[in-house]
């Protein structure tokens, strides 16, 4: 018998990609023949393979350039194991060389549009190793998780398990396990190390907010513990509400806590019908869905031998739909193509810049002047795997930098000209605005209002700003948390904190403590966050903020130059300093295709008055925070968002907060850093 001679490429040996490759390999049907590596060059060159399965779909283009060197055309084939949300634009990078790809999360495939050359299936669990050996129902209630160390951020360590983990042990008595990993060996632990492990809990918990399987969960419900997750990867595939675990719609502490009472109070249920539900993700079943997929590529190809054609791929490459796709790489790819019918060696077309196209944007909904003429076009060089454009600068002559700074000056002048349009345009009726217009008038408070705690708060990492002093107000404590021990200043405790938020940037560190008040001060009433560069002149401060609190239970001040997050996003993708526009460019391309509204309103993020125990206040902190770790720590351009996409509300300070009888505002002491 003739058998189908396939390799599976690897990347870090006894890890994800290899525990998966090992599974297929030992689960692999007789008329397939299986070779598994981390390093394929030598292989290629001494074998021909069918189809290549390349599992980290990053570097699946080396594969398939140096397979071109060597005049072999196998079927190539990955995976790819990103949650929705998380860098969409990667499936269209790993598309572009691949025959096909294997997509292991259902909401992935789906959102993308199911598009033509991907599939869904997911991942599974070896049920020989992961099996269990310790009846669930006679094991302790225990708590467990695990995560790689580089991974931490993305699935909440430091903002729902660590909590979670403090608040079951002091509360509840009840023992949680928190495991770090990494690859690197110093703490890697073999699958039957983990197995046994496993065996040790009743309950896994994924506080993750994006995820591709997670397949730690997959192996603890081999092993009989119910589980506790976030709607992630394949997880609501797996969890059946209230049978075998439960699903946490919405990331909040609460809801955890919540959640564990009922796990360990239905225990011996919920692993019984998690055992029986997790029959269905054995690797010995779910292998064949692989093997029966392999088994038709290769027979289509056999029959149609000119799907090997190198010229026909790069002819009709694979691409994402237009609605999958952010509009800059789209533009990219036409004009690049336009440069490429015209023979030009070097592409010399450079797209609009972001800027002209958000004001353009703006403008369609606007209805005012439309744009000029496109500048001058630099020239660019282009990576043809991830379609990124940068300029080169040491290709740029003096002409060319004329051109540069006519071209940017020329631009500066339309968004000022375009800027002032706006604001004198009559805008039509369905344009309004969700807060009040900035008075300097301030209200009458009742002096003798009694509040039992009040915590004004601050916080500065990386020597990002100086403390600064301030007025002694009754019933008010300071708190400023840093990373730097010789910092003092009366009046203030200071909290010198770097070891839980290690993984952090300084910024990120900075806007955990901004945005968990909750958490920091369970005894505090109420707590007002003021950035480091704010200095208090008026006593009555604390009061006046706290007079514009409503059953909302969070009040901030509106923006005092801009009105939209996207008249945000202009000003930031025009700052020269800023280094991750990018991020925001993806950030706010989802948003409009979730069609927010370009008038909801931009607060500012200098002072936060906040009711400590009240609900919808912790939820927006929680959904807000999650936001930020999602996307950029610009948090402006992300709190319209959440307050839109959640139904939240929050109360505005319509005060001129420039101006002011009651607080000054210093320049930042770095004012470029992100």
């Amino acid at each position: 018998m003739v058998k189908n001679k396939i390799l599976i490429v690897y990347d870090v040996p006894n890890w994800a990609y290899h525990f998966r490759a090992l599974a297929l390999q030992k689960f692999a049907p007789e008329d397939f023949e299986v070779t598994i590596t981390p390093v394929f060059k030598k292989l290629i060159q001494e074998n021909t393979y069918d189809l290549v399965f390349y599992l980290p779909f990053s570097y699946i283009g080396r594969l398939r350039d140096y397979c071109t060197v060597l005049g072999k055309h196998p079927i190539y084939v990955t995976s790819y194991n990103v949650g929705w949300g998380y860098a969409n634009a990667w499936l269209a990078n790993a598309m572009k060389p691949s025959h096909l790809i294997v997509i292991n999360n259902y909401e992935m495939w789906d959102k993308a549009g199911r598009l033509p050359g991907t599939c869904y299936i997911p991942n599974g669990v070896d049920r020989t190793i992961f099996k269990s050996t310790n009846p669930p129902e006679k094991r302790k209630p225990k708590l467990l998780w695990c995560g790689s160390t580089f991974h931490k951020r993305v699935k909440g360590f430091d903002d729902i398990l660590l909590p979670l983990q403090s608040r079951l042990e002091k509360e509840f008595k009840i023992e949680m396990d928190l495991k770090l990993t990494d690859s690197s060996g110093k703490t890697k632990l073999t699958q039957q190390q983990m197995a046994d492990w496993y065996n040790t809990g009743t309950v896994y918990v994924c506080a993750s907010f994006v995820e591709g399987t997670p397949n730690p969960a997959l192996e603890a419900a081999s092993c009989g513990c119910s589980i506790i997750s976030t709607p992630v990867g394949n997880m609501p595939e797996l969890v059946k509400e209230g049978q075998n675990g439960y699903i946490i719609s919405t990331r909040i502490l609460q809801h955890f806590v919540d959640a564990v009472g009922l796990a360990i109070s239905n225990q011996e249920t919920l692993c019984k019908n998690m055992l029986n539900t997790i029959e269905g993700w054995d690797w010995s079943s779910r292998s064949k869905e692989f093997y029966e997929l392999f088994r038709k590529l290769i027979i289509q190809f056999k029959e149609k031998p000119e799907l090997y054609n190198e010229n026909i791929l790069k002819e009709n490459p694979p691409t994402l739909s237009k609605d999958t796709l952010p509009d800059q790489v789209l533009q990219l790819r036409k004009l690049n193509q336009e440069a490429k019918d015209k023979g030009s060696k070097i592409q010399t077309i450079l797209p609009p810049t972001p800027s002209v196209q958000a004001i353009e944007k703006l403008e369609k909904n606007f209805e005012v002047l439309p744009i000029p003429n496109s500048s001058p076009q630099l020239s660019i060089h282009q990576n043809p795997i991830t379609e990124q454009s940068h300029i080169v600068k040491s290709v740029l002559t003096n002409s060319i930098s004329t051109q540069m700074i006519q071209k940017r000056s020329a631009e500066r002048n339309e968004i000022l000209r375009r800027r002032k349009l706006f604001k004198s345009a009559s805008l039509p009726n369905r344009v309004h605005r969700c807060y009040p217009p900035v008075t300097n008038n301030l209200p009458i408070i009742e002096k003798e209002k009694p509040y039992k705690s009040i915590t004004i708060y601050s916080s500065s990492y990386g020597n990002y700003d100086n403390i600064k002093q301030q007025p002694k107000i009754q019933n008010v404590k300071y708190v400023f948390f840093t990373d730097n021990s010789h910092v003092t200043c009366p009046g203030w405790d200071v909290v010198v904190e770097n070891n839980i938020l290690s993984h952090y940037s300084p910024v990120l560190k900075a806007k955990y403590f901004k945005l968990h008040p909750h958490i920091l001060f369970p005894e505090s009433d109420y707590t007002i966050w003021i950035d480091a560069s704010i200095i208090i002149k008026n006593s009555d401060f604390v009061q006046i903020m706290l007079s514009y609190l409503t059953e909302n239970g969070f009040a901030a001040y509106k923006h005092p130059k801009r009105f939209s997050i996207f008249e945000e996003h202009l000003r930031l993708v025009n700052d020269r300093n800023f280094q991750y526009k990018d991020i925001i460019n993806n950030q706010i391309n989802v948003y409009k295709k979730e069609n927010f509204p370009i008038n909801f309103g931009l607060w500012a993020g200098g002072i936060l008055v906040r009711q400590n125990k009240n609900k919808n206040a912790e939820i927006i902190n929680n959904l807000w925070w999650e936001e930020i770790l999602k996307w950029s720590s610009r948090d402006q351009l992300s709190l319209p968002y959440v307050l839109w996409k959640n139904n939240l509300k929050i109360d505005t300070i319509n005060l001129n907060q420039i101006s002011n009888q009651l607080f000054r505002i210093n320049i930042h002491k770095f004012v470029n850093l992100y």
